[in-house]
């Protein structure tokens, strides 16, 4: 960006009291953080071939060339309330695609912020959900509920969810309480949860 963007950016501590303050006022927040996949994504084709990009982006769980994808992120970042940036030394060009597109943000952070809230489980984002429903939902949820569970989470259920090519049957599963947890916390599982963990990218 041609301004100094570090210098706009929200802290971890004050992401995590909007979150608080979503929560307590039951709003809806989206925080969504563009890594080098999701930039990859959106300027595939358009302002970089998809023949030069060297990996397929197999991981974050999209096949490129996918331009009905690269539209839903876009939308995806211009509805968000806080959008998650690299480093400058890590960015694909974000400010050459972002004018390409016209993206406009509400507020930015850094892309870290999910390692920055986790903290190695000690971090801000725990004690927001310790007294909430939790659902997990990603490409490792299942592995998640156990170390959820150890850090006085109320895990009430989850869903796989390997990409962007699963997220309709991930709301889905979700809107069925769908789940794999023991059968003690099947009644909790089939409420909507107040508080939904979307770990790093489309499936991680």
């Amino acid at each position: 960006m041609a301004f100094e963007y570090e210098k706009h950016l929200m802290t971890t501590a004050q992401v995590a009291e909007r979150m608080a303050e979503a929560l307590e006022k039951k709003e809806k927040l989206s925080i969504v953080r563009i890594g080098d996949g999701e930039a990859l994504a959106l300027c595939h084709d358009v302002l970089i071939p998809t023949s030069k990009i060297e990996a397929n982006l197999d991981y974050s769980g999209v096949q490129l060339p996918d331009p009905n994808t690269r539209e839903i992120l876009r939308q995806s970042i211009m509805a968000a309330e806080i959008v998650g940036l690299l480093p400058e030394e890590r960015r694909v060009d974000i400010p050459k695609i972002f004018a390409h597109f016209k993206i406009t943000t509400k507020a930015i952070c850094s892309a870290y912020i999910n390692w920055d809230l986790h903290g190695n489980g000690k971090g801000l984002l725990y004690p927001l959900l310790r007294d909430r429903r939790v659902y997990l939902v990603g490409r490792r949820a299942h592995e998640a509920v156990y170390h959820a569970r150890q850090l006085d989470m109320n895990v009430v259920g989850f869903t796989g969810c390997e990409g962007i090519y699963d997220v309709e049957e991930a709301y889905a599963a979700i809107r069925r309480g769908r789940t794999s947890i023991s059968p003690s916390s099947r009644r909790a599982s089939r409420r909507w949860c107040s508080a939904r963990c979307w770990p790093n990218g489309w499936g991680r």
